[in-house]
């Protein structure tokens, strides 16, 4: 096991505190490199909301010029800047340089230990971007683009020595596509599993849950007023329907629609306080990128994810009929979920594998082998 590691994260703030799923990915990271024994440096962007990261080194780099994956790669001399700055902390003969999403592996010097902790592959997540943002027709430029977003993260790859994916799916691309050795470890939130109370909410619950700041969440949101709502709401007509999250960067228009179907709660402190055992998290999600953050979590939480197979692609531990259900298409799921709402003991036995798999497959434990195993140069 290397004993150093210079771990780069520019425009992520790796604290306790954490806002994003990219933030909770960051500081998981790190806790594993400390629990690991590796002394770290790390290399970051100065935090707008002036947290503060205990107990670590940290060297300040420029403020990111740039967020666009594409454009970021036309900033040369502020990559070039970064790239001196790490090379400075990573003379050391026993140091790996760790690479907290793309901007930091784009930023980092030439080194014979990278590790690179891929949060998406852009080449899947970029099309969506752009599909939700435009949500017209696919032209030349689009599809101009889209080979640069590939060709760019071709390259990226190749400075990687040892790839960690948040994703089952991606990590088995990745491995395939740049052959280098890769470890699936998903996002789970940091801190101790409190069981929840042993009771069945008695109350039918659909929960909508998550930032409208995520690509995924706003396709989860199109598709329920567009169509899956409609459904469910016919086979289930005694269900309350809840959502927790900000959903203030949505258009006015979906806003106007949540709050119109949905009891709006907004962002919580606290969720735990909040959901219930035997409650169902809505996560149609048709396609498969990057990690559905809020699987872990909600598991947990004796909570019961409903999706369709695609959505679990990335989280091989979700198993239909022992901690999920899933269905293939938007009136199977509906009629599914109402079988299974209508039968406590079948509510009560998925709640009990979700809580469970969260406790077994999600632990701290199980999560720092993996990080044993990948980061044994």
């Amino acid at each position: 096991m290397m004993k150093r590691a210079v771990f780069i994260s520019l425009g992520l703030f790796p604290c306790p505190d954490c806002r994003t799923a990219p933030e909770v990915r960051a500081w998981q990271n790190l806790l594993a490199l400390r629990e690991l024994g590796i002394e770290t440096t790390i290399v970051t962007t100065s935090d707008p909301l002036n947290r503060t990261i205990p107990d670590f080194p940290v060297v300040f780099a420029p403020p990111l010029p740039e967020t666009h994956f594409v454009q970021f790669h036309r900033q040369l001399q502020y990559r070039r800047t970064v790239a001196a700055l790490v090379a400075r902390q990573a003379r050391e003969n026993d140091a790996f340089l760790f690479c907290e999403h793309w901007a930091a592996l784009a930023s980092a010097p030439r080194h014979p230990r990278i590790v690179y902790s891929c949060h998406d592959l852009e080449r899947n997540l970029g099309r969506l971007r752009r599909l939700v943002k435009l949500n017209s027709a696919i032209t030349v430029k689009m599809r101009l683009h889209w080979w640069l977003t590939e060709f760019l993260e071709d390259c990226l790859f190749k400075k990687v020595n040892r790839a960690i994916c948040v994703s089952a799916s991606e990590a088995l691309t990745v491995e395939a596509r740049w052959g280098i050795p890769v470890e699936y470890i998903p996002i789970v939130p940091s801190g101790s599993v409190t069981e929840p109370p042993a009771a069945l909410n008695p109350a039918l619950r659909f929960w909508f849950y998550g930032s409208s700041g995520a690509t995924s969440n706003k396709i989860i949101l199109d598709h329920l007023a567009r169509e899956l709502y409609l459904l469910l709401k016919q086979a289930n007509p005694r269900a309350e329907f809840h959502q927790a999250g900000n959903y203030t960067t949505d258009t006015p228009e979906k806003i106007e629609w949540l709050q119109r179907h949905f009891t709006v709660h907004g962002f919580v402190d606290n969720p735990a306080k909040l959901f219930q055992r035997g409650d169902f998290c809505l996560i149609p999600y048709p396609y498969d990128t990057g990690f559905r953050t809020k699987i872990p979590e909600v598991c947990g939480y004796g909570m019961i994810p409903v999706g369709y197979p695609m959505t679990f692609a990335c989280c091989p531990e979700m198993r239909d009929g022992y901690n999920c259900v899933v269905a293939d298409t938007p009136r199977a799921l509906a009629m599914k979920l109402a079988s299974v709402a209508n039968d406590d003991t079948q509510r009560a036995r998925l709640a009990a594998g979700a809580i469970e798999t969260r406790r077994q497959n999600f632990s701290s434990a199980a999560l720092l082998d993996k990080y044993r195993h990948i980061l044994n140069f």
